[in-house]
């Protein structure tokens, strides 16, 4: 496992150690460059999304034996989000299933999209990048 985020991830600490995480598995990366990019791994705010979120995170990476990465979980620092492990994804990775986001994007648009037609709310603005999806006119 890696961890990718800011310095801020350090608080954490204490926690991550108690399943084994130690420092040496943190991937630093700088503050202010992971706000610009603002997609997560130490820094998320999800451009044209209705309710603005915007928070200091880091991710949890699971290492498969080829050295790619996959991202598990992602968890916001002083926020009420709690420590979560993305089961689906670490179990996938642990069997060798493991999906790239090509492969697992029709399903998180179709997803997004029965969610959003659940609620009766417009797909957010930043989704239809992230989703591959042409703007409305």
């Amino acid at each position: 496992m890696k961890i990718t985020g800011t310095e801020h991830v350090l608080a954490h600490l204490p926690l991550l150690q108690k399943y084994g995480i130690q420092q040496s598995q943190i991937r630093f990366v700088d503050l202010n460059e992971a706000r610009m990019a603002g997609k997560g791994s130490g820094y998320f705010e999800l451009k044209g999304h209705p309710r603005s979120p915007s928070l200091q995170t880091y991710s949890i990476e699971y290492v498969l034996p080829d050295g790619q990465e996959i991202e598990i979980a992602e968890i916001g620092l002083n926020t009420d989000w709690g420590f979560g492990v993305g089961v689906e994804r670490l179990t996938m990775a642990r069997h060798d299933q493991a999906l790239t986001w090509d492969q697992a994007l029709k399903s998180f648009r179709t997803s997004v999209q029965s969610s959003a037609d659940r609620q009766n709310l417009p797909l957010p603005v930043g989704y239809y990048k992230i989703l591959e999806l042409s703007q409305p006119a």
